[in-house]
């Protein structure tokens, strides 16, 4: 296989079918990328996809296994292999490797998602923590020397700031963010506070991420202990036309933990797991014009403004105020 000319082709090629439940031909593109470049991540990738597609787990994880063996930067196959490995209940291999992946890469956000999924015990209305499954793995002591959280308690540290994909369970946390920031700066939004007080925490489940049931991206959060004082969705439409390009909305931090650098931390995280994803090229946002600290922000991650819209949002008051719109190339 000339992988110089043919790679990228077939593989998307076997994404296009995937994305159209087209599976022989999907399985088809699928084998011809792992022949030709077994060194490659994404072949395997998707190999248990396809797999896990028609409920055949052991297929997946067989898949992933190899891959791992054989792939020449395996991060997203490990990934995918902590998440099977939670779907299957084996919360101890899923949280080793969890910390393989802080180990590899460095990559807090998803260490502290997995960790915390596989160290949730009880239901939402409880909010109840519990140590983790393997107290005396390599996993249990990341948790303690990264600070993260406090392994005596199993619950997250108080004042110390983590990072973690929002599930269903966080909803209400973010509804009562949200309604916040909404009352206190009207013009940094365009929803409107009244109406989105209205809305019902679940509304809110389209934000998460799809293995949690949602439609987004991810929803990413940030955590002072147990509550939540800072938010940024990533959204992403299906359209064939513009399926390299995502959208930034709903950036949020609590006034009460201001000038911590938990925006540029929520926003660097974002772009890491954007550029983690293939097929996305492009990533756009809208920001208040006038937003001095928010722009700022943004410039310094790489966005230019490519768009002004004057009088884009209208206050109660009669104010109106414009939008700057920006973007960034995940592929420079």
């Amino acid at each position: 296989m000339n992988q110089t000319l043919d790679l990228g082709a077939t593989l998307k090629s076997a994404y296009d079918a995937f994305d159209r439940s087209d599976w022989s031909n999907a399985d088809a593109a699928c084998e011809t990328v792992i022949a030709g470049a077994p060194q490659e991540a994404e072949g395997w990738r998707l190999r248990a996809r396809l797999r896990l597609v028609r409920d055949d787990l052991a297929g997946a994880l067989e898949a992933l296994e190899s891959g791992s063996r054989q792939a020449r930067d395996p991060l997203g196959i490990i990934e995918d292999l902590a998440e099977l490995r939670l779907r299957m209940g084996d919360a101890r291999v899923a949280l080793e490797l969890a910390g393989e992946l802080r180990r590899r890469a460095g990559d807090l956000v998803k260490f502290v998602n997995l960790s915390a999924r596989c160290r949730w015990r009880g239901s939402p209305s409880t909010g109840r923590w519990t140590t983790a499954p393997s107290p005396t793995s390599t996993t249990g002591a990341s948790l303690s020397d990264s600070n993260d959280w406090t392994a005596a308690e199993g619950r997250p540290a108080e004042g110390v700031i983590t990072l973690r994909l929002l599930t269903e369970a966080d909803l209400p946390a973010y509804k009562a963010l949200r309604d916040a920031m909404l009352a206190r700066h009207e013009q940094a939004f365009t929803s409107d506070a009244e109406t989105e007080r209205a809305r019902d925490a679940s509304s809110y489940r389209v934000r998460l991420h799809p293995q949690a049931g949602g439609k987004s991206l991810f929803t990413l959060g940030a955590w002072s202990g147990e509550r939540l004082v800072g938010a940024l969705t990533c959204e992403h439409e299906n359209r064939k036309k513009v399926l390299h390009v995502a959208h930034l909305i709903g950036m949020m931090v609590d006034d009460e933990v201001r000038g911590r650098g938990i925006g540029k931390r929520l926003l660097r995280q974002a772009l890491a797991l954007l550029r983690r994803e293939p097929r996305l090229e492009t990533v756009t946002l809208s920001v208040t014009a006038g937003n001095q600290a928010a722009i700022a922000v943004y410039r310094q991650a790489g966005f230019t403004r490519y768009g002004h819209l004057p009088r884009a949002i209208r206050l109660s008051d009669g104010r109106y105020y414009a939008k700057d719109l920006m973007s960034l190339d995940l592929r420079p």
